[in-house]
């Protein structure tokens, strides 16, 4: 069965679009950009926003429409199943594969402010359903937040390392 995209109505075709062009923005640019959707063989081209990025480039956000279809059916890849585990398994896999926990550090780096991405993977409430990877008993995990730099993610990796190779060797001699 074939399955096209929907913007209002199923089936309609439309798709939305957003890029930018290496032009500098003018009065033509809306056309610019009108006739290059065309010329990949979108119809009923709609811009809906032109404007200049910097001196150079013109971003556009547009609508268009097409009449290719896709059935899901006939599409081939590879692609690699893997079993979804729960919060118990991937404990009890850390655990019993690496005899110890399993440290990680994460971070939003350089410029990158997405505090709302790195949170919903490393804080305890983690999101939609599942936990961060502060929760999990068998990691040690370390969220730096954002907008770090990666001298300093660099940096503080390797003193995680460090600090589990230490305690690692504690554990041994105390053996």
């Amino acid at each position: 069965m074939l399955i096209r995209p929907y913007g209002d109505t199923r089936d309609d075709g439309v798709i939305q679009f957003s890029f930018t062009l290496p032009m500098p923005y003018s009065v033509k640019a809306a056309d610019v950009g009108k006739q290059f959707l065309e010329k990949l063989g979108f119809h009923t081209v709609g811009i809906a926003e032109c404007r200049a990025m910097d001196p150079e480039y013109t971003f556009f956000v547009a609508y268009a429409r097409t009449d290719v279809g896709i059935d899901p059916d006939e599409v081939k890849g590879d692609y690699l199943e893997v079993e979804e585990m729960d919060f118990a398994a991937i404990n009890a896999l850390i655990k019993e594969r690496l005899g110890r926990k399993l440290g990680v550090v994460g971070a939003a780096i350089e410029s990158d402010a997405h505090t709302v991405g790195i949170d919903a993977i490393m804080n305890m409430k983690g999101f939609a359903g599942n936990y961060g990877l502060e929760r999990y008993p068998e990691m040690d995990a370390l969220n730096m937040g954002s907008q770090i730099p990666v001298s300093y993610t660099h940096l503080r990796a390797h003193e995680t390392v460090l600090d589990l190779v230490c305690r690692l060797l504690l554990e041994k001699n105390k053996k």
